[in-house]
Formats: C-alpha cells, structure tokens, sequence
C-alpha cells in the first residue's frame, strides 16, 4: 500500500497514532 511521507498523525479508534491518513487508510484496509 502506498503512502506519503508527510507528517500528520491521526488517532485510530484503536488508541494508535497512525503518521498520516494515507497511512491509516493503509491499516485499516489490511
């Protein structure tokens, strides 16, 4: 999965900080 290196955490529903959105989109479509 591809995503950006760009710094901009986000907080899942799973108390993890995710570094970005593209990131969390990532880790929730695993």
């Amino acid at each position: 999965c591809i995503a950006t290196a760009e710094y901009n955490p986000v907080c899942g529903s799973d108390n993890v900080t995710y570094w970005n959105m593209g990131r969390f989109n990532c880790a929730k479509s695993c």
